[in-house]
């Protein structure tokens, strides 16, 4: 993801890069196992040092509670020194 913060912390640094991805495999009609990467590189046309960018890996799930509802839950793995070493996740989907 691209970004640029429009009101207080960061507004004049410019736009950043974020970059997210998504996989999932559907081991049945209600659970699919997840893996997630997040990361923070800094400002987009001045990356931050390897050791100052966060990226995180987040094996999970989704469990199919209804059929227009999901709960995903997630355990964040820190990859470098700046961002947090363990995260746990979890969040609720409204399927429309």
């Amino acid at each position: 993801m691209i970004g640029r913060a429009l009101r207080g912390p960061g507004t004049g640094e410019g736009w950043d890069f974020e970059p997210g991805v998504r996989v999932a495999y559907e081991a049945s009609k209600k659970l699919d196992f997840t893996l997630e990467y997040y990361g923070g590189a800094g400002p987009l046309f001045d990356p931050l040092p390897a050791r100052e960018q966060v990226h995180q890996f987040f094996p999970g799930f989704d469990l199919k509670l209804r059929e227009n509802t999901v709960w995903n839950f997630g355990i964040g793995i820190g990859a470098t020194p700046a961002g947090n070493r363990l995260v746990y996740k979890s969040r609720i989907g409204i399927l429309f």
